[in-house]
């Protein structure tokens, strides 16, 4: 079995990206299946290859997760049970998946990760939304600033990751992979993961692509102060040795 596990900053296209490639029968990826316990050092022995056995993958635990069964409504699920003893890779997504890398490559000796990047005005755009949004979990103080320090956090994280190991750590662009041009970068996705597209993934793809640009599109909700902050405090250099890394 091989193992697979997504991530990139909050807001970035993390659950688009793993509801994509669970539409591949060769993969089974959970929805922050496990997001209580990669951050719980009392409980690092618990982290190891059993989580993806079929047993307790799908026995889901309030100390393991909040995210419901698990994230992929009733018919996602039984679709997941179906295929999950014959995949090629299961694992999970989380966006601060990134910090626990050294934890998980001690457990999985063959985990594999896919870290996803998304403009930093998008980003930041949707942190507002989701920081002004009334009734959200979301907390209120996660604006544009709290945003941009967690960019540049988990993408110094990423290229320090990608650069000792580019095969294992795939760094990837929302805008390009999502974008009109996004069946070149989902084939060299898949290929950097040893297969070859499977009409399903790229069906999905190309049947919500307009989905997908409307998205790419909306408005932008900028704060006071947010563009000369993000101007400032982004880290450019960063960005630009990202640019360069993408699929």
């Amino acid at each position: 079995m091989k193992y697979l596990f997504l991530g990139g900053p909050a807001r970035s296209g993390t659950t688009a990206l793993v509801q994509l490639l669970n539409q591949d029968p060769r993969i089974a990826l959970g929805v922050e299946r496990y997001k209580y316990l990669y951050a719980d050092k009392a409980r690092d022995d618990e982290i190891g290859p059993d989580m993806f056995e079929r047993e307790r993958f799908f026995k889901f635990d309030k100390t393991e997760t909040n995210v419901k069964a698990p994230g992929y409504g009733p018919k996602g699920l039984a679709k997941m049970e179906r295929k999950f003893d014959t995949v090629y890779y299961r694992g999970d997504k989380l966006p601060s998946i990134i910090k626990h890398v050294r934890l998980l490559n001690e457990k999985f000796k063959t985990g594999r990760y896919i870290f996803i990047f998304r403009d930093i005005d998008r980003m930041c755009s949707s942190w507002n939304v989701r920081a002004r949004k009334e009734g959200d979990a979301w907390p209120k103080k996660n604006d544009f600033r709290q945003a941009v320090k967690s960019y540049n956090h988990l993408l110094a994280l990423a290229l320090h990751y990608n650069e000792q190991n580019s095969r294992r750590y795939i760094l990837v662009s929302y805008e390009k992979l999502f974008g009109p041009d996004g069946g070149e970068c989902l084939t060299n996705l898949l290929a950097s993961l040893g297969m070859k597209p499977h009409p399903a993934i790229v069906s999905y793809l190309n049947d919500n692509i307009e989905n997908f640009q409307a998205i790419s599109n909306k408005p932008l909700l900028d704060l006071i102060g947010q563009k000369k902050f993000i101007q400032e405090h982004v880290n450019w250099e960063n960005v630009e040795k990202l640019k360069t890394r993408f699929l």
